[in-house]
């Protein structure tokens, strides 16, 4: 509800004038003054090289885990994609220069580190698996003896 200046009486919200006094209300306020670079985020800058780097080593995490034969050596470049992008996410909450590339950059980074280590380690435990159980299977049948 307005309140009118001159004679106090409630107007709608969406009056010209008041109902009474016939008194013109101001124009409404159209320019808002929100923080900048917390909630619009209007300026967008260049990603870092941390991101960058990030990136690449999520990338050739992938490239090791998908050829399945190097997914041994994937969690490397995977996990120092994960630390390079997390260390990336938590700089760029608290840097006046904020980068959305930077950010998905980061992201990326993450997500292929965590596929990688995990389907990585899965095959670690798969390999130490199946060759003890073949190293069991061949002293059984005498090979070695």
């Amino acid at each position: 509800m307005k309140m009118c200046p001159e004679c106090t009486t409630n107007n709608p919200d969406d009056a010209v004038q008041c109902s009474r006094c016939e008194y013109r209300f101001p124009p409404p306020k159209r320019h808002y003054d929100y923080p900048k670079d917390t909630i619009t985020r209007l300026e967008d800058h260049a990603p870092s090289l941390r991101s960058k780097i990030a990136a690449i080593a999520g990338i050739i995490a992938m490239i090791l885990t998908v050829s399945m034969t190097l997914t041994v050596c994937s969690p490397m470049p995977g996990l120092i994609g994960m630390i390079m992008g997390y260390s990336e996410m938590k700089a760029l909450k608290d840097k006046k220069k904020y980068s959305s590339s930077g950010e998905k950059y980061a992201s990326f980074a993450i997500w292929c580190g965590w596929i990688s280590v995990s389907v990585g380690g899965l095959m670690i435990i798969l390999g130490v698996t199946v060759s003890t159980w073949f190293f069991q299977w061949f002293r059984d049948v005498q090979y070695f003896k």
